[in-house]
């Protein structure tokens, strides 16, 4: 048997499985969305800077009637004295700034 003939064949069948692990994942992540979608409604709803929150982090703090102002902008690639990811921003009623990590907050409560 001509060993070109056997990679021909090897080649065909690792192209064909990776082609069948694509299509089935694609499959069975469109019936997983569409389950979600039966057992309970999507909602478009998200936090909107402007808007008047309580804030509770995972430490146990809360920050109460803060309005959101955003996420600040990360240099991305430049060393600087500490790390400057982004943080999101929170104002308080008197108008002072509160910085916090994004990954620090357990949950916001509409006001």
């Amino acid at each position: 048997m001509d060993p070109f003939l056997v990679w021909s064949f090897i080649v065909g069948a690792v192209v064909i499985l990776i082609i069948y692990g694509i299509v089935s994942s694609k499959l069975r992540q469109r019936k997983m969305q569409r389950l979600r979608q039966e057992a309970m409604p999507v909602v478009s709803a998200a936090i909107r800077a402007g808007i008047v929150y309580n804030v509770f982090l995972s430490n146990g703090s809360v920050f109460e009637s803060v309005k959101v102002l955003g996420l600040t902008d990360a240099p991305m690639g430049r060393f600087v004295e500490f790390p400057l990811e982004s943080w999101l921003v929170l104002e308080q009623p008197n108008g002072k700034r509160i910085f916090t990590k994004p990954t620090a907050v357990r949950y916001f409560e509409e006001l």
